[in-house]
């Protein structure tokens, strides 16, 4: 007979998983001081990483050393066009946005990563303490590579389709000295150019495009 605690354990990493947005993964920077959790996305949504609403402040946290010290709400990356030929509708809209955040991502047709991975200079340390693993960065400072020749400590690498034909290249820097763990360095490319996806072609290219960044700060009170 199942147990109602084994039942409640079920219902709650069900509902996490179906409250997260469709194809997401997440990684952590969390090398230096500053600690915040990524989207494969392109963008971190509100109360993306878990679904819950007490935790729409999730993120960017400093110091990190202390609790309660998250100040993100939520972000979003917007990306706007004129005269766009819809590939499913087979019709010309005016104009056409496609979004990620603040609270809802694109369906699969609009946002599509395939390239979500994270590079560092080194491994992070193993600690442990009578024989039990004593550091949270075990499970979330996971490094796909090791590059020794990289001139940041940590960096995640984060490339996208649209359905708009703009392709996205994002990186993020991290670093763990103590003059320079305190701050991010983002670096988009953006392309505009068809592509093929899946069984989808989409033939235009985008015309006149428009990108719109946002970020939600709040204090932790």
């Amino acid at each position: 007979m199942i147990s109602k605690k084994l039942i409640g354990l079920i219902f709650f990493i069900f509902s996490i998983i179906i409250a997260q947005p469709a194809g997401q993964e997440i990684k952590w920077l969390r090398v230096g001081n500053l600690r915040s959790w990524f989207s494969s996305l392109g963008s971190e949504l509100e109360s993306g990483r878990t679904g819950s609403d007490a935790q729409q402040q999730d993120g960017l946290a400093w110091p990190a050393q202390y609790k309660y010290q998250d100040c993100i709400a939520a972000k979003s990356m917007w990306i706007g066009t004129t005269n766009y030929l819809d590939p499913v509708y087979q019709i010309e809209f005016p104009y056409k946005v496609i979004t990620v955040g603040t609270r809802n991502a694109g369906a699969y047709d609009e946002i599509m990563p395939y390239e979500w991975k994270m590079i560092g200079r080194f491994e992070h340390p193993l600690v442990l303490v009578d024989g039990d693993i004593s550091t949270d960065n075990f499970y979330d400072d996971n490094v796909d590579e090791i590059d020794p020749n990289l001139f940041c400590d940590r960096m995640i690498s984060n490339k996208l389709h649209s359905s708009i034909g703009v392709s996205i290249d994002r990186k993020i820097y991290a670093f763990s000295q103590q003059n320079h763990d305190n701050y991010y360095i983002y670096d988009y490319v953006f392309k505009n150019r068809h592509h093929q996806y899946g069984w989808r072609y989409f033939r235009k290219n985008a015309h006149r495009c428009y990108i719109s960044f946002s970020i939600s700060l709040c204090d932790r009170a």
